[in-house]
């Protein structure tokens, strides 16, 4: 069997290419990939809005597998459009409970999480150096400058992973930078936020535990059908003022090793393989 798996640039989604990386990584040995999607038997499509739609819109839907990374926030006119697409691909595969959402049976669906790849982020005893860190590409979707103020506050620094917004006194940022490196960022800092607004799975948060560092993540429902059985999770109350609540979640030095979540990459994409 043929595969096409697009991928988005490297610089707007380090997570897509993870799920890239990983379906390449755990395919079966009857599987090949290929670069030309009208080669392939079934073209991957990772479904970020409905602009994503029109990467393969000439290929026939019964060859498409949608992976579908945002629902609640694409446009509002297409929302009850989505399950009539659904309808017509091959299969397709989220983190969020579609079916349940729309409150219509989906027999070409399969719930997954992402996942986190054990051999390159694990625990390791590591000198403390930073106080947060977190990721994202714009500040006010994901809480960054909450995140930041509240290092300030307690003085502290704040480690950012993504693009330099120039905030000066403890504030530290990289961006682009490898797995390997992304794994010392995480061993480095007491916390990981994972605070997106809208929606979304909060890849940081599963990989910094796997870390042994504690995730500070809204308490809402898409984080905790996932996050929700973890012991070292801080959860925030989107309808409270969320500031002080990430003052007090840093604030506090966490005690022990945080546990990781049994989201295993290799586990993942079995399930994903096993379905088409």
């Amino acid at each position: 069997m043929k595969i096409f798996a697009e991928v988005r640039p490297y610089t707007l989604s380090q997570s897509i290419h993870r799920v890239y990386n990983a379906l390449k990584i755990y395919k079966p040995s009857d599987v090949e990939f290929t670069g030309i999607p009208e080669e392939a038997d079934l073209c991957f499509l990772h479904v970020v809005g409905v602009g994503s739609l029109g990467q393969l819109s000439h290929i026939p839907l019964e060859k498409q597998v949608f992976i579908q990374y945002c629902y609640l926030t694409t446009e509002e006119w297409y929302r009850s459009e989505w399950p009539n697409t659904w309808s017509k691909v091959n299969h397709v595969f989220s983190y969020y409970n579609l079916p349940s959402i729309i409150q219509q049976s989906m027999n070409n669906f399969t719930l997954i999480p992402m996942g986190y790849n054990p051999a390159v982020f694990n625990y390791m005893p590591t000198e403390k150096r930073y106080l947060c860190l977190v990721t994202g590409y714009v500040s006010e979707s994901e809480y960054i400058r909450e995140v930041y103020d509240a290092c300030v506050e307690l003085g502290g620094d704040c480690v950012h992973v993504g693009p330099d917004f120039g905030w000066g006194k403890h504030y530290v940022n990289f961006n682009g930078i490898s797995d390997a490196a992304m794994c010392s960022l995480y061993r480095q800092s007491r916390w990981v936020a994972g605070m997106r607004i809208s929606e979304g799975f909060e890849l940081p948060a599963l990989e910094g535990l796997a870390c042994g560092i504690p995730a500070i993540i809204l308490d809402m429902p898409c984080y905790r059908d996932w996050y929700g059985e973890s012991n070292d999770v801080y959860w925030v109350n989107p309808s409270e003022p969320v500031y002080p609540q990430i003052v007090k979640a840093i604030s506090t030095i966490p005690q022990g090793v945080a546990s990781s979540l049994p989201y295993t990459w290799d586990k993942v994409t079995s399930e994903i393989w096993a379905s088409i």
